[in-house]
């Protein structure tokens, strides 16, 4: 067992939890991960001068053992290789810096080495965040080339040195990574660096993006000329993207339910609404995320996400009615909340077809108006029983 191993012991690091507010779809499939497997793995594909990598999350909590990090194979192929990790520290096996170990990738011996603390935070942006960005341990998981040499050997192919950096370096010229890489550059999106999101290869191959969506329920989409529907989608981070082009940060507060799209990266881009739900250029009020607004107003607590996304024709729900601009500074007296009597859901799209049930007060809508709205809108709901329970 080596040093490290021994240092990092008895350390109880503070982690993150479902319980948290404010996580976003990708961290909670993290945390989710954890909680069934006791670990997560995040592949990063390489781009240009970039290698993949993938490395472990929660590990460190589980084992008391250091998380681990490997570069230049194939995503699968690194994540089965943190899998049997994962395995040898249930089996009670303790690694540190400069360990031999056998068993990562079948019939060859990898060396383990520890990964200078620097490099963690870009890296493994994940597991900094799982963390509290407090210190935890990383090794680095070396595999050698088909003669049996590993990167800091002098015969070791150039292949092998190029796509695994030395992260037990402390300078970034010795590292073998870009600079970019490793230079905490401000990050302008409200999404995590490594959130998951869909392009396809003829995007990660080079064809320019030129249509970008950013769902309502808030997964990001990036596709070239070529139609969405009739491509192999891949999964890749928002820093992925952004590494691939950076004209993608002009869009970093590209709303829910919008889509920007562009001729060509000559052309700038042009903002344009996504989804079939009121706004206010259009309707003179839109309809506010009750489920977000809840997070800051102690008056809203909306059904679960069961419930408001099984509701049936016939069935009344709240919404909030807001007869202001979408990026418009809060005022008195904008919002209503009224009823609407649900007569056609679509599941395929998670879209409601409804009637207004109320008098407006604001002359924009009447009773019995007709609008779409989506389950994240709704924040009440009274099920059909033939009767209103006043009645």
């Amino acid at each position: 067992m080596g040093r490290f191993a021994i240092e990092i012991l008895d350390m109880k690091p503070k982690t993150r939890s479902l319980a948290d507010k404010d996580l976003n779809r990708f961290e909670r499939r993290i945390l989710k991960n954890i909680q069934k497997h006791g670990w997560h793995a995040n592949g990063i594909p390489g781009e240009g001068s970039t290698p993949p990598w993938t490395y472990s999350v929660g590990l460190f909590e589980k084992y008391g053992q250091p998380e681990l990090i490997v570069f230049g194979l194939e995503i699968e192929t690194m994540h089965g290789m943190i899998a049997r990790y994962a395995d040898l520290l249930q089996a009670r096996k303790e690694f540190g810096d400069g360990v031999r170990i056998d068993g990562i990738i079948p019939g060859q011996l990898c060396v383990l080495r520890e990964v200078h603390a620097p490099w963690r935070e870009p890296l493994l942006r994940s597991a900094s965040w799982y963390y509290h960005y407090q210190e935890y341990p990383v090794l680095q998981c070396f595999w050698p080339d088909r003669h049996g040499y590993f990167p800091w050997d002098p015969l070791c192919s150039k292949r092998s040195r190029k796509v695994q950096p030395l992260l037990y370096e402390s300078s970034v010229e010795k590292t073998g990574l870009p600079k970019s890489l490793l230079v905490d550059e401000p990050w302008r999106f409200t999404d995590s660096p490594d959130t998951a999101c869909f392009t396809s290869n003829y995007v990660l191959k080079g064809s320019p993006i030129t249509f970008v969506s950013h769902d309502f329920e808030g997964d990001w989409q990036f596709h070239g000329d070529q139609s969405p529907d009739r491509v192999k989608p891949k999964v890749v981070s928002l820093s992925c993207i952004v590494e691939l082009d950076a004209s993608i940060e002009e869009l970093h507060d590209l709303p829910c339910g919008w889509a920007a799209e562009r001729k060509s990266p000559k052309h700038k881009w042009k903002r344009l609404k996504h989804h079939p739900f009121p706004s206010f250029d259009e309707d003179g009020y839109y309809l506010d995320d009750a489920v977000e607004l809840a997070k800051h107003r102690d008056d809203l607590s909306p059904p679960s996400k069961r419930k408001r996304e099984n509701c049936k024709v016939g069935d009344r729900v709240k919404l909030l009615f807001r007869f202001a601009g979408e990026g418009a500074a809060r005022k008195d007296n904008e919002t209503e909340r009224m009823w609407v009597k649900i007569t056609e859901v679509d599941d395929d799209n998670a879209i409601y077809t409804g009637v207004i049930d109320n008098e407006p007060v604001h002359s924009a809508v009447a009773n019995g108006d007709e609008l779409h709205f989506h389950p994240l809108h709704i924040a009440e709901i009274i099920k059909n029983r033939g009767r209103w329970p006043w009645s």
